[in-house]
């Protein structure tokens, strides 16, 4: 659950394949909603997984929590929430990396060994905006559902090529495997394999052990 403020209208991403919108998420009001959670009785529109807007129900119940006002319906109790800080790099504008990324890894995910060249993306280890460079050896290529937990921490990579998962993701049914294994795809050319130095410095910075 998150909130956040569409900030211009969707556009088509030829890399994605779908609509994509840029929302700026707002965190303390997401706080809010994960204390409070808008039980789904009171709007009953399905989660969707690409750009849709809301009916007009769910904008008024929307409205109504957004002015305090709990919705008809009941809700389970708080819980505590906890934050942590992230930053996720822009998955467009870096084709020449992509692309030598896709040659360095033979087109397969670093992680899982996926081949749908339309779901892989260049991950950087070290974000351009805090002094990553666009290198290979600065790179991984990744599933898009792994580089979304690369990028937030919760999957780190050690010296020998090894991953970690975050506590939070090691019981789950769908990356817990991987909690402990080497990586399924490593450049055969040495210098294009990910600088060791680069992914200690991202675990540390992600405090995994």
């Amino acid at each position: 659950m998150a909130v956040g403020r569409v900030r211009e209208a969707p556009t088509f991403s030829d890399e994605w394949g779908r609509y994509t919108v840029w929302i700026d998420w707002d965190w303390t009001l997401t706080k809010r909603l994960q204390q409070r959670p808008i039980p789904y009785a009171a709007h009953k529109q399905r989660v969707q997984q690409s750009v849709v807007a809301a009916n007009d129900k769910t904008l008024r119940v929307i409205s109504q929590w957004l002015e305090s006002k709990v919705p008809s319906a009941s809700r389970p109790k708080s819980l505590p929430v906890t934050f942590k800080p992230v930053e996720i790099e822009q998955r467009q504008g870096q084709p020449a990396f992509r692309q030598a990324l896709m040659a360095a890894y033979d087109f397969r995910c670093a992680v899982t060994g996926c081949e749908i060249r339309d779901v892989l993306q260049a991950a950087h280890i070290v974000p351009v905006n805090t002094g990553g460079q666009h290198s290979v050896n600065n790179g991984l290529l990744l599933r898009a559902d792994i580089h979304n937990l690369f990028d937030r921490g919760l999957l780190t990579i050690d010296r020998n090529f090894r991953i970690h998962l975050d506590s939070s993701v090691r019981t789950s049914t769908t990356y817990g495997h991987l909690h402990g294994v080497k990586l399924m795809k490593i450049p055969t050319v040495v210098s294009h394999r990910p600088d060791t130095r680069l992914l200690e410095k991202h675990r540390r910075q992600h405090a995994q052990t």
